[in-house]
Protein backbone atom coordinates (compact mmCIF):
# COMPACT_ATOMS: atom_id res chain seq x y z
CA UNK A 1 0.00 0.00 0.00
CA UNK A 2 3.26 2.25 0.07
CA UNK A 3 2.59 5.64 -2.22
CA UNK A 4 -0.57 3.15 -3.69
CA UNK A 5 -3.27 6.35 -3.65
CA UNK A 6 -0.24 8.98 -4.94
CA UNK A 7 -1.48 10.50 -8.22
CA UNK A 8 2.00 9.58 -10.03
CA UNK A 9 2.41 9.57 -13.86
CA UNK A 10 4.10 6.32 -15.30
CA UNK A 11 2.41 6.96 -18.93
CA UNK A 12 -0.73 7.62 -20.26
CA UNK A 13 -2.27 4.17 -20.11
CA UNK A 14 -3.31 4.01 -16.55
CA UNK A 15 -4.80 7.79 -16.79
CA UNK A 16 -6.88 6.41 -20.31
CA UNK A 17 -8.27 3.20 -18.22
CA UNK A 18 -9.81 6.04 -15.61
CA UNK A 19 -11.30 8.43 -17.85
CA UNK A 20 -12.66 5.97 -20.11
CA UNK A 21 -14.12 4.25 -17.21
CA UNK A 22 -15.84 7.82 -15.96
CA UNK A 23 -16.99 8.49 -19.58
CA UNK A 24 -19.01 4.97 -19.82
CA UNK A 25 -20.37 5.77 -16.60
CA UNK A 26 -21.65 9.25 -17.29
CA UNK A 27 -23.54 7.42 -20.11
CA UNK A 28 -21.14 7.84 -23.46
CA UNK A 29 -21.36 4.56 -25.56
CA UNK A 30 -18.02 2.56 -25.92
CA UNK A 31 -18.85 3.00 -29.55
CA UNK A 32 -17.97 6.61 -29.58
CA UNK A 33 -14.46 6.58 -27.76
CA UNK A 34 -10.99 6.69 -30.07
CA UNK A 35 -10.00 4.00 -27.95
CA UNK A 36 -8.09 0.73 -28.67
CA UNK A 37 -8.80 -1.54 -26.35
CA UNK A 38 -11.21 -4.43 -25.74
CA UNK A 39 -14.24 -2.53 -23.41
CA UNK A 40 -14.41 -5.04 -20.62
CA UNK A 41 -12.26 -3.81 -18.15
CA UNK A 42 -13.19 -0.13 -18.54
CA UNK A 43 -16.41 -1.23 -17.86
CA UNK A 44 -15.79 -3.57 -14.34
CA UNK A 45 -13.50 -0.46 -13.81
CA UNK A 46 -17.08 1.67 -14.02
CA UNK A 47 -18.45 -0.29 -11.68
CA UNK A 48 -16.10 -0.09 -9.25
CA UNK A 49 -15.44 3.89 -9.30
CA UNK A 50 -19.95 3.90 -8.89
CA UNK A 51 -18.83 1.60 -5.73
CA UNK A 52 -15.82 2.93 -4.38
CA UNK A 53 -15.73 6.58 -5.33
CA UNK A 54 -14.49 8.17 -8.56
CA UNK A 55 -10.95 8.22 -7.31
CA UNK A 56 -7.77 6.56 -8.86
CA UNK A 57 -7.03 4.85 -5.09
CA UNK A 58 -10.92 2.54 -6.07
CA UNK A 59 -9.10 1.65 -9.82
CA UNK A 60 -5.90 0.92 -8.11
CA UNK A 61 -7.60 -1.23 -5.32
CA UNK A 62 -9.45 -2.63 -8.10
CA UNK A 63 -6.76 -4.18 -9.69
CA UNK A 64 -5.29 -4.95 -6.43
CA UNK A 65 -8.18 -7.51 -5.95
CA UNK A 66 -7.51 -8.96 -9.20
CA UNK A 67 -4.19 -9.88 -8.20
CA UNK A 68 -4.92 -11.06 -5.32
CA UNK A 69 -7.46 -13.50 -7.16
CA UNK A 70 -4.09 -14.26 -9.17
CA UNK A 71 -1.92 -15.28 -6.32
CA UNK A 72 -5.17 -17.86 -5.55
CA UNK A 73 -4.70 -19.02 -9.25
CA UNK A 74 -0.66 -19.49 -8.69
CA UNK A 75 -1.42 -21.49 -4.95
CA UNK A 76 -4.22 -23.60 -6.59
CA UNK A 77 -1.80 -24.22 -9.62
CA UNK A 78 1.11 -24.85 -7.76
CA UNK A 79 -0.64 -27.13 -5.26
CA UNK A 80 -1.91 -29.38 -7.83
CA UNK A 81 1.71 -29.74 -9.23
CA UNK A 82 3.72 -30.17 -6.47
CA UNK A 83 1.92 -29.65 -3.28
CA UNK A 84 1.20 -27.08 0.00
CA UNK A 85 4.94 -26.06 0.74
CA UNK A 86 5.93 -25.13 -3.22
CA UNK A 87 2.20 -23.61 -3.21
CA UNK A 88 3.54 -21.09 -0.72
CA UNK A 89 6.41 -20.25 -2.12
CA UNK A 90 5.48 -19.68 -5.63
CA UNK A 91 3.20 -16.94 -4.15
CA UNK A 92 5.75 -15.49 -2.32
CA UNK A 93 8.36 -15.61 -5.56
CA UNK A 94 5.28 -14.00 -7.68
CA UNK A 95 4.92 -10.97 -5.01
CA UNK A 96 8.54 -10.89 -4.71
CA UNK A 97 8.30 -10.90 -9.00
CA UNK A 98 9.31 -6.83 -9.74
CA UNK A 99 7.08 -7.25 -12.94
CA UNK A 100 3.93 -8.73 -10.98
CA UNK A 101 4.49 -6.70 -8.09
CA UNK A 102 4.32 -3.26 -10.45
CA UNK A 103 1.32 -4.17 -12.23
CA UNK A 104 -0.68 -4.84 -9.46
CA UNK A 105 0.02 -1.32 -8.06
CA UNK A 106 -1.27 0.50 -11.32
CA UNK A 107 -4.63 0.66 -13.32
CA UNK A 108 -3.80 -1.21 -16.61
CA UNK A 109 -5.29 -4.14 -17.64
CA UNK A 110 -2.28 -6.61 -17.90
CA UNK A 111 -2.39 -7.95 -14.69
CA UNK A 112 -6.65 -8.48 -14.34
CA UNK A 113 -6.17 -10.43 -17.82
CA UNK A 114 -2.95 -12.28 -16.69
CA UNK A 115 -5.33 -13.29 -12.72
CA UNK A 116 -8.28 -14.57 -14.87
CA UNK A 117 -6.08 -16.74 -17.11
CA UNK A 118 -4.07 -18.03 -13.86
CA UNK A 119 -7.69 -18.68 -11.77
CA UNK A 120 -8.75 -20.44 -15.46
CA UNK A 121 -5.45 -22.61 -15.40
CA UNK A 122 -6.10 -23.80 -12.04
CA UNK A 123 -9.52 -24.65 -12.14
CA UNK A 124 -9.43 -26.79 -15.36
CA UNK A 125 -6.22 -28.32 -13.64
CA UNK A 126 -8.56 -29.23 -10.69
CA UNK A 127 -11.27 -30.78 -13.14
CA UNK A 128 -8.60 -32.43 -14.48
CA UNK A 129 -8.17 -34.03 -11.12
CA UNK A 130 -11.43 -34.36 -9.77
CA UNK A 131 -13.93 -34.65 -13.07
CA UNK A 132 -15.99 -32.08 -11.75
CA UNK A 133 -16.94 -29.89 -14.04
CA UNK A 134 -18.24 -27.42 -12.31
CA UNK A 135 -14.74 -26.65 -12.50
CA UNK A 136 -14.61 -26.38 -16.33
CA UNK A 137 -17.46 -24.34 -16.19
CA UNK A 138 -14.95 -21.84 -14.13
CA UNK A 139 -11.99 -22.26 -15.94
CA UNK A 140 -13.90 -21.33 -19.44
CA UNK A 141 -15.61 -18.33 -17.99
CA UNK A 142 -12.34 -17.02 -16.10
CA UNK A 143 -10.73 -17.63 -19.79
CA UNK A 144 -13.15 -15.93 -21.73
CA UNK A 145 -13.26 -13.10 -19.34
CA UNK A 146 -9.35 -12.84 -19.52
CA UNK A 147 -9.34 -12.58 -23.66
CA UNK A 148 -12.17 -9.95 -23.06
CA UNK A 149 -10.06 -8.08 -20.99
CA UNK A 150 -6.83 -8.23 -23.16
CA UNK A 151 -5.80 -11.03 -25.17
CA UNK A 152 -2.06 -11.72 -24.47
CA UNK A 153 -2.70 -14.79 -22.69
CA UNK A 154 -4.08 -16.48 -25.43
CA UNK A 155 -1.18 -19.00 -25.84
CA UNK A 156 -2.36 -20.59 -22.48
CA UNK A 157 -5.24 -21.44 -24.59
CA UNK A 158 -3.01 -24.63 -26.10
CA UNK A 159 -2.17 -25.43 -22.27
CA UNK A 160 -5.96 -25.70 -21.52
CA UNK A 161 -6.85 -27.81 -24.69
CA UNK A 162 -3.64 -30.25 -24.12
CA UNK A 163 -4.76 -30.45 -20.50
CA UNK A 164 -8.58 -31.98 -21.38
CA UNK A 165 -7.82 -34.05 -24.65
CA UNK A 166 -4.78 -35.79 -21.63
CA UNK A 167 -7.18 -36.35 -19.00
CA UNK A 168 -9.66 -37.94 -21.16
CA UNK A 169 -7.32 -40.06 -23.36
CA UNK A 170 -5.46 -41.17 -20.01
CA UNK A 171 -8.90 -41.82 -18.02
CA UNK A 172 -10.48 -43.87 -20.62
CA UNK A 173 -9.93 -47.39 -21.17
CA UNK A 174 -10.97 -47.47 -24.70
CA UNK A 175 -11.78 -44.90 -27.83
CA UNK A 176 -14.92 -44.58 -27.82
CA UNK A 177 -15.81 -43.54 -23.75
CA UNK A 178 -13.20 -41.13 -23.83
CA UNK A 179 -13.92 -39.02 -27.38
CA UNK A 180 -17.19 -38.83 -26.31
CA UNK A 181 -16.25 -37.31 -22.84
CA UNK A 182 -14.08 -35.52 -24.56
CA UNK A 183 -16.08 -33.43 -27.35
CA UNK A 184 -18.77 -33.15 -24.39
CA UNK A 185 -15.88 -31.23 -22.36
CA UNK A 186 -14.72 -29.21 -25.38
CA UNK A 187 -18.74 -28.46 -26.32
CA UNK A 188 -19.09 -27.17 -22.63
CA UNK A 189 -15.50 -25.06 -22.34
CA UNK A 190 -16.28 -23.36 -25.79
CA UNK A 191 -19.93 -22.82 -25.40
CA UNK A 192 -19.69 -21.69 -21.68
CA UNK A 193 -16.94 -19.15 -23.09
CA UNK A 194 -19.08 -18.22 -25.98
CA UNK A 195 -21.77 -17.40 -23.75
CA UNK A 196 -19.80 -15.25 -21.45
CA UNK A 197 -18.03 -12.83 -24.10
CA UNK A 198 -21.82 -12.57 -25.70
CA UNK A 199 -22.31 -9.63 -23.81
CA UNK A 200 -19.08 -7.78 -24.19
CA UNK A 201 -18.94 -8.56 -27.58
CA UNK A 202 -20.94 -6.54 -30.86
CA UNK A 203 -21.03 -8.99 -33.47
CA UNK A 204 -23.17 -6.54 -35.53
CA UNK A 205 -19.62 -4.61 -35.78
CA UNK A 206 -17.43 -6.92 -35.31
CA UNK A 207 -14.84 -6.40 -37.76
CA UNK A 208 -14.77 -2.48 -36.58
CA UNK A 209 -13.97 -3.84 -33.21
CA UNK A 210 -10.91 -5.87 -33.87
CA UNK A 211 -9.54 -3.21 -36.27
CA UNK A 212 -9.60 -0.34 -34.03
CA UNK A 213 -7.92 -2.94 -31.31
CA UNK A 214 -6.31 -5.91 -32.42
CA UNK A 215 -5.33 -3.79 -36.09
CA UNK A 216 -4.74 -0.91 -34.14
CA UNK A 217 -1.69 -2.93 -32.40
CA UNK A 218 -0.65 -4.68 -35.14
CA UNK A 219 0.00 -1.14 -36.63
CA UNK A 220 1.69 0.14 -33.48
CA UNK A 221 3.94 -2.22 -33.91
CA UNK A 222 5.29 -1.31 -37.43
CA UNK A 223 5.89 2.12 -35.83
CA UNK A 224 7.37 1.25 -32.30
CA UNK A 225 9.58 -1.73 -33.57
CA UNK A 226 9.96 -2.72 -36.76
CA UNK A 227 12.36 -5.30 -36.84
CA UNK A 228 13.03 -8.52 -35.07
CA UNK A 229 15.95 -7.81 -32.82
CA UNK A 230 13.90 -3.87 -31.72
CA UNK A 231 11.31 -6.21 -30.25
CA UNK A 232 13.36 -8.36 -28.42
CA UNK A 233 14.70 -5.70 -26.85
CA UNK A 234 11.35 -6.45 -24.18
CA UNK A 235 12.11 -9.96 -23.60
CA UNK A 236 15.88 -9.29 -23.14
CA UNK A 237 14.89 -6.56 -20.31
CA UNK A 238 12.11 -9.27 -18.53
CA UNK A 239 15.10 -11.96 -18.55
CA UNK A 240 17.34 -9.13 -17.35
CA UNK A 241 15.16 -8.44 -14.07
CA UNK A 242 14.60 -12.23 -13.83
CA UNK A 243 17.94 -13.39 -13.31
CA UNK A 244 17.59 -13.88 -9.76
CA UNK A 245 14.68 -16.75 -10.73
CA UNK A 246 16.90 -17.95 -14.15
CA UNK A 247 18.55 -21.13 -12.31
CA UNK A 248 15.51 -21.98 -9.45
CA UNK A 249 13.03 -21.84 -12.80
CA UNK A 250 15.41 -24.28 -15.11
CA UNK A 251 16.03 -26.63 -12.39
CA UNK A 252 12.07 -26.73 -10.97
CA UNK A 253 11.29 -27.02 -14.86
CA UNK A 254 13.07 -29.97 -15.79
CA UNK A 255 12.23 -31.73 -12.53
CA UNK A 256 8.69 -31.08 -12.97
CA UNK A 257 8.56 -31.89 -16.46
CA UNK A 258 10.32 -35.26 -15.94
CA UNK A 259 7.83 -35.96 -13.07
CA UNK A 260 4.54 -34.78 -14.68
CA UNK A 261 4.86 -34.56 -18.12
CA UNK A 262 1.43 -34.61 -19.28
CA UNK A 263 0.52 -31.47 -16.99
CA UNK A 264 3.91 -29.60 -16.74
CA UNK A 265 4.50 -29.53 -20.64
CA UNK A 266 1.48 -28.16 -21.88
CA UNK A 267 2.12 -25.65 -19.46
CA UNK A 268 5.74 -24.66 -20.18
CA UNK A 269 4.24 -25.02 -24.18
CA UNK A 270 2.05 -21.63 -22.54
CA UNK A 271 4.45 -19.91 -21.52
CA UNK A 272 6.41 -20.36 -24.95
CA UNK A 273 3.54 -19.42 -26.64
CA UNK A 274 2.89 -16.26 -24.91
CA UNK A 275 6.43 -15.43 -25.30
CA UNK A 276 6.26 -15.37 -29.09
CA UNK A 277 3.07 -13.68 -29.21
CA UNK A 278 4.75 -10.77 -26.90
CA UNK A 279 7.90 -11.05 -29.43
CA UNK A 280 4.97 -9.96 -32.36
CA UNK A 281 4.70 -6.57 -30.75
CA UNK A 282 6.33 -3.55 -29.40
CA UNK A 283 8.71 -4.48 -27.18
CA UNK A 284 6.48 -2.74 -23.68
CA UNK A 285 7.65 -4.18 -20.20
CA UNK A 286 4.20 -4.39 -18.75
CA UNK A 287 3.20 -6.79 -21.10
CA UNK A 288 6.02 -9.06 -19.62
CA UNK A 289 4.17 -9.70 -16.64
CA UNK A 290 2.16 -12.23 -18.10
CA UNK A 291 5.52 -14.71 -17.96
CA UNK A 292 6.59 -14.09 -14.37
CA UNK A 293 3.68 -16.33 -12.96
CA UNK A 294 5.30 -19.32 -14.39
CA UNK A 295 8.86 -18.59 -13.96
CA UNK A 296 7.80 -18.32 -10.21
CA UNK A 297 6.22 -21.58 -10.00
CA UNK A 298 8.65 -23.71 -12.04
CA UNK A 299 10.96 -21.71 -8.92
CA UNK A 300 8.87 -22.66 -6.40
CA UNK A 301 8.75 -26.39 -7.66
CA UNK A 302 12.55 -26.41 -8.07
CA UNK A 303 13.18 -24.92 -4.70
CA UNK A 304 11.39 -27.80 -2.84
CA UNK A 305 12.32 -30.44 -5.30
CA UNK A 306 15.93 -29.13 -4.48
CA UNK A 307 16.01 -29.39 -0.53
CA UNK A 308 14.19 -32.90 -1.12
CA UNK A 309 17.83 -33.79 -3.26
CA UNK A 310 20.03 -32.74 -0.69
CA UNK A 311 18.19 -35.17 2.23
CA UNK A 312 17.98 -37.87 0.06
CA UNK A 313 21.90 -37.10 -1.55
CA UNK A 314 22.52 -36.69 2.61
CA UNK A 315 21.40 -40.70 3.07
CA UNK A 316 22.85 -41.85 0.44
CA UNK A 317 26.58 -40.84 0.86
CA UNK A 318 27.19 -44.07 2.34
CA UNK A 319 26.07 -45.83 -0.50
CA UNK A 320 28.91 -43.97 -2.80
CA UNK A 321 31.78 -44.71 -0.74
CA UNK A 322 34.44 -47.02 -2.60
CA UNK A 323 32.82 -50.39 -0.77
CA UNK A 324 29.45 -49.28 -1.41
CA UNK A 325 30.45 -48.52 -5.69
CA UNK A 326 31.96 -52.46 -5.33
CA UNK A 327 29.01 -53.73 -4.22
CA UNK A 328 26.54 -52.10 -6.18
CA UNK A 329 25.46 -53.10 -10.37
CA UNK A 330 26.02 -50.54 -12.60
CA UNK A 331 22.73 -49.30 -12.83
CA UNK A 332 22.18 -48.79 -9.42
CA UNK A 333 25.02 -46.84 -8.75
CA UNK A 334 23.33 -44.39 -11.42
CA UNK A 335 20.43 -44.41 -9.58
CA UNK A 336 21.90 -43.68 -6.30
CA UNK A 337 24.39 -40.73 -7.60
CA UNK A 338 21.17 -39.27 -8.90
CA UNK A 339 20.37 -37.68 -6.14
CA UNK A 340 24.05 -35.67 -5.23
CA UNK A 341 24.05 -34.75 -8.91
CA UNK A 342 20.54 -33.23 -8.60
CA UNK A 343 21.59 -31.21 -5.51
CA UNK A 344 24.89 -29.61 -7.29
CA UNK A 345 22.67 -28.63 -9.62
CA UNK A 346 20.25 -27.05 -7.46
CA UNK A 347 23.23 -25.41 -5.18
CA UNK A 348 24.33 -23.70 -8.24
CA UNK A 349 20.50 -22.30 -9.01
CA UNK A 350 20.02 -21.40 -5.37
CA UNK A 351 23.95 -19.71 -5.86
CA UNK A 352 23.02 -17.57 -8.41
CA UNK A 353 19.89 -16.55 -6.59
CA UNK A 354 21.68 -15.58 -3.51
CA UNK A 355 23.71 -13.44 -5.40
CA UNK A 356 21.28 -11.50 -7.39
CA UNK A 357 19.54 -11.35 -4.41
CA UNK A 358 20.02 -7.85 -3.49
CA UNK A 359 19.08 -6.80 -7.07
CA UNK A 360 15.72 -7.97 -6.87
CA UNK A 361 15.25 -6.74 -3.60
CA UNK A 362 16.63 -2.95 -5.37
CA UNK A 363 14.08 -3.71 -7.80
CA UNK A 364 10.82 -3.98 -5.65
CA UNK A 365 12.17 -1.09 -3.45
CA UNK A 366 12.27 1.08 -6.24
CA UNK A 367 8.87 0.03 -6.94
CA UNK A 368 7.57 1.17 -4.14
CA UNK A 369 9.20 4.46 -4.51
CA UNK A 370 9.15 5.06 -8.48
CA UNK A 371 8.10 8.52 -9.33
CA UNK A 372 7.16 10.05 -5.85
CA UNK A 373 6.12 13.14 -7.71
CA UNK A 374 3.09 13.99 -6.43
CA UNK A 375 0.46 15.23 -8.84
CA UNK A 376 -2.33 16.62 -6.66
CA UNK A 377 -1.09 20.66 -6.74
CA UNK A 378 -1.24 20.45 -10.49
CA UNK A 379 -5.12 18.84 -10.25
CA UNK A 380 -5.67 21.36 -8.00
CA UNK A 381 -4.46 23.99 -10.51
CA UNK A 382 -6.71 22.47 -12.90
CA UNK A 383 -9.68 22.70 -11.03
CA UNK A 384 -9.08 25.83 -10.30
CA UNK A 385 -9.07 27.32 -13.86
CA UNK A 386 -11.58 25.01 -15.57
CA UNK A 387 -15.40 24.65 -14.67
CA UNK A 388 -16.53 20.83 -13.99
CA UNK A 389 -17.98 20.61 -17.66
CA UNK A 390 -15.18 21.52 -19.35
CA UNK A 391 -13.37 19.32 -21.43
CA UNK A 392 -9.40 18.84 -21.45
CA UNK A 393 -7.19 16.83 -24.35
CA UNK A 394 -3.72 16.13 -22.68
CA UNK A 395 -1.17 13.92 -22.98
CA UNK A 396 -1.07 12.64 -19.44
CA UNK A 397 -5.11 12.06 -18.95
CA UNK A 398 -4.25 10.95 -14.85
CA UNK A 399 -3.52 14.98 -14.22
CA UNK A 400 -7.65 15.34 -15.99
CA UNK A 401 -8.75 12.40 -13.80
CA UNK A 402 -7.39 14.05 -10.86
CA UNK A 403 -8.63 16.95 -11.32
CA UNK A 404 -12.34 15.35 -11.80
CA UNK A 405 -12.46 17.02 -15.85
CA UNK A 406 -12.70 14.59 -18.88
CA UNK A 407 -11.25 14.10 -22.04
CA UNK A 408 -13.50 14.24 -25.30
CA UNK A 409 -14.10 10.82 -26.30
CA UNK A 410 -13.10 11.32 -29.08
CA UNK A 411 -9.50 12.26 -28.08
CA UNK A 412 -8.61 9.40 -25.71
CA UNK A 413 -6.16 7.92 -27.65
CA UNK A 414 -4.61 11.26 -28.58
CA UNK A 415 -3.14 10.83 -25.36
CA UNK A 416 -0.44 8.83 -26.93
CA UNK A 417 2.46 10.26 -29.00
CA UNK A 418 2.06 6.94 -31.59
CA UNK A 419 -1.37 8.09 -32.67
CA UNK A 420 -0.21 11.07 -34.41
CA UNK A 421 2.39 8.43 -36.52
CA UNK A 422 -0.39 5.78 -37.15
CA UNK A 423 -3.51 7.44 -37.56
CA UNK A 424 -3.40 9.66 -40.11
CA UNK A 425 -6.50 11.50 -39.50
CA UNK A 426 -4.90 12.92 -36.15
CA UNK A 427 -5.82 16.44 -36.63
CA UNK A 428 -9.29 15.88 -38.20
CA UNK A 429 -9.72 14.29 -34.89
CA UNK A 430 -8.48 17.19 -33.29
CA UNK A 431 -10.27 19.64 -35.38
CA UNK A 432 -13.88 17.79 -35.44
CA UNK A 433 -13.06 16.90 -31.41
CA UNK A 434 -13.14 20.98 -30.47
CA UNK A 435 -16.01 21.89 -32.62
CA UNK A 436 -18.07 18.55 -30.88
CA UNK A 437 -17.08 19.17 -27.25
CA UNK A 438 -16.06 22.01 -25.18
CA UNK A 439 -12.36 21.82 -25.02
CA UNK A 440 -11.50 24.45 -22.43
CA UNK A 441 -7.35 23.42 -22.43
CA UNK A 442 -4.87 21.56 -23.64
CA UNK A 443 -2.55 20.08 -21.09
CA UNK A 444 0.87 19.23 -22.35
CA UNK A 445 3.16 17.20 -19.56
CA UNK A 446 5.83 16.26 -22.28
CA UNK A 447 4.83 13.42 -24.84
CA UNK A 448 3.18 16.16 -26.94
CA UNK A 449 6.71 18.33 -27.62
CA UNK A 450 8.01 15.69 -29.43
CA UNK A 451 5.12 15.54 -31.83
CA UNK A 452 5.72 19.51 -34.48
CA UNK A 453 2.38 18.75 -35.94
CA UNK A 454 0.83 18.56 -32.71
CA UNK A 455 2.64 21.41 -30.92
CA UNK A 456 1.78 23.55 -34.36
CA UNK A 457 -1.72 22.76 -33.81
CA UNK A 458 -1.70 23.64 -30.11
CA UNK A 459 -0.04 26.65 -30.89
CA UNK A 460 -2.53 27.92 -34.05
CA UNK A 461 -5.77 26.99 -31.90
CA UNK A 462 -4.60 27.94 -28.31
CA UNK A 463 -2.23 30.64 -28.53
CA UNK A 464 -2.28 31.43 -24.81
CA UNK A 465 0.13 29.35 -23.36
CA UNK A 466 0.86 29.53 -19.14
CA UNK A 467 3.55 27.67 -17.84
CA UNK A 468 2.91 26.17 -14.97
CA UNK A 469 5.32 23.59 -14.08
CA UNK A 470 8.44 22.33 -15.49
CA UNK A 471 6.70 19.41 -17.10
CA UNK A 472 3.06 21.03 -17.95
CA UNK A 473 2.10 23.68 -19.94
CA UNK A 474 -1.82 24.99 -19.79
CA UNK A 475 -3.64 27.37 -21.78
Amino acid sequence: MINLPLAQSGGPDEGVYLMVARLLNHGYAYSSLFFDQLPLFPQILGIALQIGGDSIITGRMTVVLFSLLGLVGVALLTRSLSGVVAALLAVLFTVANPFYLAQSRYTIAVLPSLALTLAALAAVLLFVQQSRRVWLVLGAIFFSASLLIQPLTIGFGATIGIWLVAHRLTRGKGWLAPTGNLILDLLIFGAVGILTALPFVNLANLEQTFQSTIGFHVEETVYYSRELNERWNGMLSFLAVNRPWSGLALFGALVAARRMPRWVLPLLLGEVLSAAILLQLPPFLHHYTILAPVVAICAAIGTVAGFTFLRSAVKMMPFLTRRGAVNSNRMDLIRKSAAPLASLAFLLAFAIWLHDLPQLLRYDDNIFLRDPRDLAPLAQYVQQHTRPADFIITDDPIIVFAAGRMIPPSAINLAYPSTFKIFYQSEEKLNKTVRDYPVRAILVAGPYRGIAPMMQWIETNYPLVQKIAPTLRSD
